[in-house]
């Protein structure tokens, strides 16, 4: 009887350990899923803080690289419009006759000559921001330009003077570097128009090109001979250039400028029916 109890015991105890051990292993493997399902949810939201930081991060540096550009576009803006004041300036002093002809003509050069830097140092930020492949055809539109310049100063030295080849390349490059700005911020400067009269439009010509009326004079009026009339006269003002050789004296240049009526923009217009741009009227 007493082997029976005692085995009963033994039987007992062995049973209690065992339901003990399970228990102990249940809540550890509970334990160890919910450690596991916190480690996850912790390793996600680590993820999700870092891919925020990264894109903050990269929305932070776009904002820095675009103030930059337009940082950078102000900065020739400026340049070019310290170069024309400077330019108005001196021009002023030879109207009253304070400044010969030399100097006016050494200025236009040296005037030319300050777009054409600006000109190249836009084109070397354009190769420092823009992407590859943009870059190749602004670099194809840049060949063009400049080949169609040198025509335009080819056929400017057979009928300008020295001062007016240099005032009209120095206008063209000027064109071109506002050209290659748009390019350098993306942007399009849209052309607002306003009624002018023939008056605002011929002070706009001399504005632009910086010529003196001692020298050079507009008259709203066409040559048959080589400008197709009828062809332009709806879009186009058509003067005339007479150019002063002599006191009194004047010769009439082989070609005439064109104002758009629409947007103002200035034209050569040539004997071969060519025409070019050299600048817009504001």
């Amino acid at each position: 009887m007493s082997k029976k109890w005692g085995i009963l015991i033994v039987a007992l105890s062995l049973a209690t350990m065992f339901g003990c051990a399970k228990k102990s292993n249940s809540n550890a493997s509970q334990e160890e899923k919910i450690t596991s399902a916190n480690s996850t949810v912790q390793d996600t939201n680590e993820g999700q803080e870092k891919a925020k930081g990264s894109e903050e991060s990269e929305d932070n540096e776009k904002l820095d690289l675009e103030d930059e550009i337009l940082a950078k576009k102000q900065q020739y803006i400026d340049r070019m419009e310290k170069i024309h004041e400077e330019y108005t300036r001196v021009l002023g002093e030879y109207d009253v006759g304070n400044l010969p002809t030399s100097e006016l003509g050494a200025i236009s050069v040296k005037t030319y000559q300050k777009y054409d830097e600006v000109l190249n140092d836009i084109y070397q930020d354009l190769k420092k921001y823009l992407p590859a492949d943009e870059m190749r055809d602004i670099k194809q539109e840049q060949l063009a330009w400049i080949k169609e310049k040198e025509r335009k100063e080819k056929e400017m030295k057979k009928i300008g003077t020295y001062i007016h080849v240099n005032q009209n390349l120095g206008a063209i490059t000027r064109t071109r570097c506002e050209e290659l700005l748009g390019y350098l911020t993306g942007e399009k400067v849209e052309v607002q128009s306003s009624d002018k009269s023939i008056d605002d439009i011929i002070n706009g010509i001399y504005r632009v090109l910086g010529e003196s009326r001692d020298e050079i004079d507009y008259v709203y009026s066409a040559d048959d001979n080589y400008v197709l009339y009828d062809d332009l006269k709806n879009d186009y003002y058509i003067f005339q250039v007479d150019s002063y050789i002599d006191e009194g004296d004047f010769v009439t240049l082989d070609y005439n400028i064109l104002v758009d009526k629409k947007n103002y923009e200035i034209y050569t217009y040539y004997p071969d029916g060519t025409m070019s741009k050299i600048g817009k009227i504001k």
